[in-house]
């Protein structure tokens, strides 16, 4: 027997839900207020926007509205960012790619160390994709920020 918080009156556990984190394992309200409560929630405007985000028709809703034109514009960014990777520079950037490889293997080229902050390691940076084993070593940091310096002066 546990007494319901909500009505005051003490009732048998079958008529509480359970609840794993409270020290019997059961709500605090019976189930009858606490479907009472819940439905005079639901007549709040707050309660009225979380049953419709709840039941997922917030397509209708200007929250939904703004969610989907977030994804529109993301899908419509990472199709673009697609369509750069699939040109042919890309295809010229994985040969340079395959020959910087070929080359650390067969012991042509050996990776140096950052060389700003001398961090083991480094990444090959190419300043002129035409020039293959032309080649700056860069830690992770140090190459990102030089795409960055990149991309901006462009």
């Amino acid at each position: 027997m546990k007494r319901c918080k909500g009505c005051g009156t003490e009732k048998p556990l079958a008529e509480f839900y359970k609840d794993s984190t409270s020290r019997d394992g059961v709500r605090g309200k019976c189930k009858t207020c606490l479907l009472t409560a819940t439905r005079e929630y639901r007549k709040t405007e707050k309660g009225r926007q979380a049953a419709i985000l709840a039941t997922r028709k917030y397509q209708s809703t200007d929250r939904g509205k703004l969610v989907l034109d977030a994804y529109k514009k993301s899908q419509d960014r990472w199709l673009a960012i697609r369509r750069y990777w699939k040109t042919e520079n890309y295809k010229m950037r994985n040969r340079v790619y395959a020959r910087v490889r070929k080359a650390l293997m067969t012991g042509k080229l050996i990776r140096q160390a950052c060389e700003i902050c001398g961090d083991p390691n480094s990444q090959a940076h190419h300043t002129d994709y035409s020039k293959p084993l032309d080649i700056t070593w860069l830690c992770r940091i140090h190459h990102l920020a030089e795409h960055g310096r990149a991309a901006h002066a462009a």
